[in-house]
Formats: C-alpha cells, structure tokens, sequence
C-alpha cells in the first residue's frame, strides 16, 4: 500500500473523495502539512469488490494510524470520503481522536436518478459526467477568486488532476454500489469524539448538498459546523489556506474548536434534521 505522510506534529488521516486520488486534494495537503502531520492514501488501494471495500478502507485506516503511533489519530473524510471516514469512527473510536467531514452526503442520502444510468454504462458517461462537474465548479470558482487571472489559475490548477490521475468510472460505479449495500451509519457504536462539520455556501455546494451534509449533525451528537466562506464543494483546493487554518484550530483546540481561520464562515450548532433532498455525487466529490 502506497502511503503519503508529510508534515509533523498531529497526525491527520485524510480520505479523499469519490474520484479516489489523494493527489486531487494537494492544495490542502500542502496547506495542512504546515499545521500538522497528514497522512493520506489513493482510494484505488482497496481494490473494486463491493462486498468487502468499505472492510478494506478501514484495514488501511487501521495500518495508517498504527503507523502514526499508539495514540488515538483524527480522521477526515471529503465527500465520498467522509462516509469512510464515519464509518471507522463508529467501528474503531478507540482509535479516534477527532472526527472531520468535510461537505460529506449523509449515509442515507438520496441519489440523483440519473446516476443509475451512470452505474449502469460508467464508461459511456464520462463526457456528460466531466461537463456538469465542470459547471457545478465553475461558480465556486468565480466565488473563490475575485480576479479573472485568479479564477484561471484556480481552472487550470484543478484541471491538471484529471488529466494526470483520471478518474476510473468503473471503481466509482463499484464504490457508490457499495455505499448502497453498507449500512454506514448502522453498523457500530454511536460517535462519541469531537466531530467538526465543513461545509461551504449552500448556493455553490452543487455537488453534495449541505442539508445532507448538515445530517450529521443529529447523527453525532454535540458536532460542531463551519461554513467556509465563499466556497461550495471543494473549498480545501479553492482555498486551502482557510481551510487548513479552519482544520487546524479544531485539532489544536482541547475543546474541539478554534475559531481562527473561517473567515465569514459560520458556527453553527443544534441538531435540527434538515430535509434531505436528492443530490449528485459528482467527480469533484
């Protein structure tokens, strides 16, 4: 198993998303490795089996924080990845010292209809998948960098990852299969450790909805939420600084949560169940 550790200090487990690489998430490795150790691995490393992949996300998680030492480690997990990373803390909260989701779908979240056709012919959908992706981003895009130039950088800088570690239709047409065969939110012991919730604005979230995301707050009772100003979906690559400022107060915080960093985001508290309207699970997840 290929293994990336870079940084010092806290030690960090960060589960990319849906689209598997670790690589898609650089900007906020870099920004984080200078506030903690991140610890972080390619999706692709537990294999396509949909009956035991999610086993195998846990068996790497398990060998990641063993490597980090004997202590309890804190796990995050963007989009696809926060199911991941929920999971572990309900199967392995010894382990555990801290829980992050950052714009993750609810277990139970409602899928868009479309994306059955998506599992049915993965390959055959590719062009239609990359250009709504395109357009779900580009607002956030806009909203992230205020200059022309910047928002160009920011395109480019982003567009580089699909063409250098494309996406594998077929592993996440398998991966989304067994998010529907697991029962995540189910099958172990309640979350019981500081769990922070990152979201960024519902208007430019158009991957993941925030109300989904915002479910975890009834699942995890006491979690706490930040909304990163002027992003949406990917608000670690579009500003990695705030976010990395946001990710490292709460592991620095024995509270559970250092204000520094959101900028105009918000805290927000309360477990009030939102609605749970049907959302897509787009490359960019």
């Amino acid at each position: 198993m290929r293994m990336i550790d870079r940084g010092h200090g806290t030690p960090l487990v960060l589960i990319p998303g849906i689209q598997g690489h670790w690589e898609w998430m650089m900007p906020a490795v870099r920004a984080l490795a200078r506030r903690c150790r991140v610890l972080t691995f390619s999706l692709g490393e537990a294999g396509r089996d949909p009956a035991v992949v999610f086993d195998r996300w846990t068996a790497i998680v398990d060998a990641i924080a063993g490597r980090a030492g004997d202590a309890p480690v804190a796990v995050a997990g963007v989009s696809f990845g926060g199911l991941i990373a929920y999971r572990y803390a309900r199967l392995r909260g010894a382990r555990v010292s801290k829980l992050i989701l950052v714009s993750a779908p609810a277990p139970d979240m409602r899928l868009d209809p479309r994306v059955d056709g998506y599992l049915r012919h993965p390959h055959l959908s590719v062009p239609l998948f990359g250009l709504r992706s395109g357009l779900a981003l580009w607002p956030e895009v806009r909203s992230a960098r205020p200059t022309l130039g910047g928002q160009l950088r920011l395109a480019l800088d982003y567009l580089r990852w699909p063409l250098t570690r494309p996406i594998s239709p077929g592993a996440m047409a398998t991966w989304i299969q067994a998010w529907r065969a697991t029962d995540v939110a189910g099958d172990g012991e309640p979350v019981h450790v500081p769990t922070l919730i990152v979201t960024g604005e519902p208007s430019l979230d158009l991957a993941v909805p925030v109300s989904s995301t915002l479910e975890y707050m009834r699942l995890v009772p006491g979690a706490r939420h930040v909304t990163l100003s002027r992003t949406g979906h990917i608000g670690l690559v579009s500003r990695p600084d705030a976010f990395a400022d946001v990710v490292g107060g709460f592991l620095d915080d024995a509270g559970g949560l250092d204000d520094r960093g959101a900028g105009a985001g918000d805290r927000a508290g309360g477990g009030a169940r939102p609605d749970r309207p049907a959302g897509d699970v787009n490359a960019c997840a």
